[in-house]
């Protein structure tokens, strides 16, 4: 979203995961992370191509991420 503060959008990701508990939607760690990486705005895409080189985006918690 237009002006959202990091703070704003983790906290609307992580109740989007608490929705998808509800509903019994199951993901994996690493998709959880992946969409969250997705969702940033653009000027963390070296440091996201960094993570992705090393392996770390694919094996890391989503509360280690953020």
């Amino acid at each position: 979203m237009d002006k959202e503060s990091l703070g704003d959008m983790t906290s609307r990701f992580y109740h989007l995961l608490t929705e998808l508990g509800n509903f019994e939607v199951v993901t994996t760690p690493a998709e959880v992370v992946k969409k969250f990486a997705d969702a940033l705005p653009p000027q963390w895409n070296s440091f996201l191509e960094i993570l992705k080189y090393n392996g770390v985006l694919a094996t890391t918690h989503i509360n280690d991420f953020v």
